[in-house]
């Protein structure tokens, strides 16, 4: 079977930020000009995109341990990129490095968030795109870059930490034609991430600089 005949792999991540042990039935077995690959029929790893790093971990069978060195999503179908001995039709065991995945989780809704600080005080900024890597998170905004800088810096860190105090809930929203996520009552984004199960669990942000750009505001972040 081609891979283009199979059926998009399903992203259990999507539901579920928390789940870091899943079994899963492999679907194909194939090599490309990056490597060995697995294809299985459900998976909890999140492949790079959308501002966030890949997830790290294992894929596990009797007593081999493959780590997972890459991650490629073409299509709907999620690519394991990964080194050891498979056959189509085994159950493997899937483990994702847990602390990588909160850390990530943590990163991208701080981004969210930020997001939501900025367009609640100044509404014509919209954000353009975001990247959540830890230690070098930022949202691109488009729209009027406010004249007095250091006040937004410090108005947008007042508010955006206020909401983690709050401990909204996160929301998946899925009666849209793709996935959103929302804090509380807060305006919705599409996303494609992993996120924190409520603000408080980000912990402190700091906004680490803010730089025009192209006609364009560039606003740094970090997480404590």
């Amino acid at each position: 079977m081609t891979v283009q005949m199979l059926p998009a792999t399903l992203r259990s991540y999507y539901r579920d930020t928390y789940t870091t042990l899943a079994k899963a039935k492999v679907a194909e077995v194939g090599k490309d000009q990056d490597g060995t690959y697995l294809i299985l029929d459900n998976t909890i790893f999140h492949p790079q995109g959308g501002g966030q790093p890949s997830d790290q971990g294992w894929i596990e069978l009797d007593d081999q341990q493959a780590e997972v060195k890459k991650l490629v999503v073409s299509e709907g179908i999620v690519k394991h990129y990964c080194e050891g001995t498979f056959e189509i039709g085994q159950t493997v065991t899937q483990k994702v490095d847990k602390d990588k995945r909160q850390l990530h989780a943590r990163w991208h809704s701080a981004g969210h968030l930020l997001s939501n600080a900025v367009n609640q005080l100044y509404p014509d900024l919209q954000g353009s795109n975001g990247h959540h890597f830890p230690g070098a998170g930022y949202v691109t905004f488009e729209g009027p870059i406010p004249q007095d800088l250091p006040t937004f810096k410090s108005e947008v860190g007042l508010l955006v930490n206020s909401l983690v105090q709050q401990a909204l809930p996160t929301v998946n929203l899925w009666d849209q034609p793709s996935r959103q996520i929302q804090f509380g009552d807060l305006p919705a984004y599409p996303c494609g991430g992993t996120h924190v199960a409520n603000t408080n669990e980000i912990g402190l942000i700091t906004i680490r600089n803010t730089k025009k750009n192209q006609g364009k505001l560039r606003v740094g972040y970090n997480i404590e």
